[in-house]
Formats: C-alpha cells, structure tokens, sequence
C-alpha cells in the first residue's frame, strides 16, 4: 500500500519534504530529471520510486512480471548509486538522500547561512 501524501502547508519558504515527495511522486518530469541526474536505469528508477511510494518488492515487481529477489536486487544498486549500502532499514535514509537531491536540482544548492 502506497503511503498517503498531505497536502502541503502552503507557507512560503523551500518546499517541504512532504511537497518533495510528493512532486516526486506525482510529477514524471520531476522524476525523470532526478533519474537523469543520478543516472539510474529503467528498471533501477522503477523500484526507486515504488519504494519512495512506500511499495513493497511484489508490489514494484508485479508490473514489470518479475520477482521480489529482482526488484531486491536493483533497490540495492539504487541504494549504492546514493551512497547508501543495506537493506530496508535503508529506506528513510534513501527517501531523505533522494529529497535532499532533488531540492538542489530543483532549487540550487543551499545558501550559506548568515555570519
């Protein structure tokens, strides 16, 4: 079962994890230039956005008519294309890394906070 996504608070300031996740999930340009930048393949890039959508391995890998082992093993290539090695209790620091990605390549990196 995917995760539910709230809506946003709609306060100005950068975009919060939530309305991250979100575009990520709903938008297929914003997910394609994330996937471009990363440089994830097709299949990679499928199970990288079933597990940001909170789907489990049959899940992601019932449309593709593959295994849960198959998708297994690309989520852990994903895994290691972020910088990340491991298993599950991976996932909130790839969904974290992903977002924190994605709002650099969205809004530029952070600015340097005031001396």
């Amino acid at each position: 079962m995917a995760l539910p996504i709230p809506p946003g608070s709609g306060s100005p300031g950068p975009p919060s994890n939530t309305d991250l996740l979100r575009e990520l999930l709903t938008s297929d340009a914003a997910w394609s230039r994330l996937v471009a930048e990363i440089d994830f393949s097709p299949r990679q890039a499928h199970a990288g956005r079933g597990i940001l959508g909170g789907r489990t391995y049959k899940q992601i890998a019932a449309p593709l008519g593959c295994s849960a082992e198959t998708i297994h093993a690309h989520v852990e290539k994903v895994l290691d294309r972020v910088g990340l090695h491991g298993d599950d209790r991976h996932r909130c620091m790839f969904t974290a890394r992903i977002l924190d990605r994605y709002a650099e390549l969205r809004d530029g990196p952070p600015s340097a906070p005031p001396h």
